[in-house]
């Protein structure tokens, strides 16, 4: 092998400095571990402050909004507030509705009697409906509704969050809040009650009476269909119950039967009037004759 030149030993030993120069030692290697460390600390930080910032810029969009009488659109948590939302926001309210249309407002919630909260509950959902991004989470329904909270049911509303399992559902406030106007275990007695004893008013249209029906069903157990027409028909009046059981053919739903008393209601039909059917077979038996539905009317009376 012939003998290395000057030149080539010298290549070799600078090529040998020059890797070793780029191997850090072990304790620079341990030094960049902890700047990484520090610095995913400070951005993990920089991001919580962002994030905060967001929903600070968030809640006094919504309270503003609130006190103006208006509700700015919602944005669920984390989304960042930009210029083109908060200018979007300025110049709508509930899912995009025009500025000029303005919702009523609703009426602060003190929790005085179980018809207060029916009308707070009523309320809210109807708002809920004008803003569909309110229907896809429980959670903003609630603190939306909290806002509308005032003295011991506000207060009652924070501590009972802070409740250990507790879980924050549109249904869960809603009987939370009626479990401070009434007792839990008398609810279900007393609706059962005021179904038994509803009977329409007079000057009460039949629409009307079946609203409030189907409002004290809504907290009971479910009815068949057929229980609902049977149970509708019963309390109505006795003048418009005999109208609707001697016509040809009683309806079979509760729609059906409502939309026919409001017929016989319009057209103001004089009381006790008997309604004659003809049947197929009038020319063979020479007559008319009254359905069944009159005569068990007249033989309970």
């Amino acid at each position: 092998m012939p003998p290395r030149t000057r030149t080539q030993t010298a290549d070799t030993e600078g090529s040998g400095s020059r890797e070793a120069a780029s191997l850090p030692p072990a304790e620079s290697q341990q030094g960049i571990e902890d700047q990484l460390a520090t610095a995913q600390a400070i951005e993990e930080e920089l991001l919580a402050k962002l994030q905060l910032k967001e929903a600070a810029e968030r809640i006094e969009r919504l309270r503003k909004r609130l006190e103006d009488g208006d509700v700015a659109e919602v944005l669920p948590p984390g989304l960042p507030v930009d210029d083109q939302s908060v200018a979007s926001s300025s110049s709508v309210s509930y899912g995009g509705l025009p500025k000029s249309i303005r919702p009523r407002q609703i009426a602060p919630y003190k929790g005085r009697t179980v018809r207060e909260h029916s009308e707070f509950v009523t309320s809210c959902e109807l708002s809920f409906r004008l803003e569909p991004s309110l229907n896809k989470s429980d959670e903003l329904r609630c603190d939306l509704a909290a806002t509308w909270l005032e003295g011991e049911p506000r207060d009652a509303w924070l501590q009972h969050e802070k409740e250990p399992d507790f879980q924050k559902t549109w249904k869960g406030f809603k009987k939370f809040l009626l479990d401070l106007v009434e007792d839990p275990v008398n609810q279900g007695l007393s609706t059962v009650i005021k179904y038994e004893e509803a009977r329409q008013r007079p000057g009460q249209s039949a629409q009307t009476f079946a609203t409030y029906l189907e409002t004290l069903e809504g907290e009971l157990k479910a009815y068949s269909e057929e229980h609902r027409v049977q149970h509708f028909l019963a309390k109505l009046r006795p003048d418009l119950r005999l109208r609707v059981i001697t016509y040809p053919e009683i309806p079979r739903t509760r729609s059906a039967l409502i939309a026919l008393a409001s017929r016989f209601e319009q057209a103001n039909l004089p009381k006790g009037q008997e309604v004659e059917v003809r049947r197929t077979t009038r020319k063979k038996r020479g007559g008319r004759i009254l359905t069944r539905g009159v005569r068990a009317e007249k033989e309970r009376e």
